[in-house]
């Protein structure tokens, strides 16, 4: 996914970004999530998630540091 997408704006309810975000997600994609203040609890209920959902597909997720 390349920026925002177009509904989080104003930015949505945790378990809408995680709907908005798995249904737009496609191979091959990028996805960035913000770690601020203002986005943090969106993101402590979205990564967990996202992550498991693509795990259960058979991704695999590696540090890069």
């Amino acid at each position: 996914m390349v920026g925002a997408h177009p509904r989080l704006r104003p930015p949505a309810a945790p378990a809408e970004c995680l709907r908005l975000t798995l249904a737009a997600a496609r191979p091959g994609d990028v996805l960035v999530f913000h770690d601020s203040r203002k986005a943090s609890a969106r993101l402590r209920y979205v990564l967990p998630r996202v992550l498991a959902h693509f795990t259960q597909r058979g991704y695999e997720f590696r540090s890069l540091i």
